[in-house]
């Protein structure tokens, strides 16, 4: 089983995490079940492989071919099996806000078609991913359609993604009176902000 995360270009730092790629090659005999904690992250994943399934609390279900889900609240299981194969866009904690205009508080805990959140033009990307036969083209696949999205939005990186990225930098051991202090805004102002951008 192969697992590996990969870092963006600088510019692009600001807004992604990293990027990641999990393969196996060889088909799995029997279902493959991995927890996963809570995270801060939102993330865009594409996969090429078998569908997989997620357990949470309330339910079972199949996982969308291409998604967008937000900050996990609760821990959840992914139930795998036949052929792993996936990529995907983990996102600094305002990155896909900022990036792509969208209100995060809607996709907390949520695993949505990308196809229903952005649209049919991720169709070709999602098909482009599928063909290309390496890591380093799926990245640079990625990477282009990223660039492309920071031109077409602009560089909006406000004081709610520096908030947000040093929330997570520090591993959240500082106060709100600090970051208050750091931003010159009102603490009800930036928690709309914050909730719009980042979901929590």
């Amino acid at each position: 089983m192969y697992y590996q995360k990969h870092k963006p270009a600088p510019h692009l730092a600001p807004f992604v995490e990293c990027y990641f790629v999990w393969e196996k090659a060889d088909l799995l005999l029997q279902p493959f079940r991995i927890e996963s904690p809570p995270t801060g992250f939102a993330s865009m994943v594409f996969t090429y492989g078998d569908p997989y399934r997620v357990r949470t609390q309330k339910q079972t279900t199949l996982v969308p071919v291409a998604f967008l889900t937000g900050q996990a609240t609760r821990q959840y299981e992914l139930e795998l099996s036949g052929r792993i194969g996936m990529v995907g866009i983990v996102f600094r904690p305002a990155g896909l806000s900022t990036l792509f205009g969208l209100p995060m508080y809607e996709f907390t805990d949520e695993r949505i078609a990308l196809n229903d959140v952005l649209g049919s033009s991720l169709n070709d990307l999602h098909e482009q991913l599928c063909e290309s036969r390496t890591t380093t083209g799926r990245i640079a696949l990625l990477e282009q359609f990223l660039n492309r999205q920071l031109l077409r939005r602009g560089d909006h990186f406000d004081r709610t993604d520096y908030a947000a990225n040093l929330i997570v930098d520090k591993r959240g051991v500082l106060t709100v009176h600090e970051l208050m202090d750091d931003l010159y805004v009102s603490r009800r102002q930036f928690e709309r902000q914050f909730l719009q951008k980042s979901g929590r």
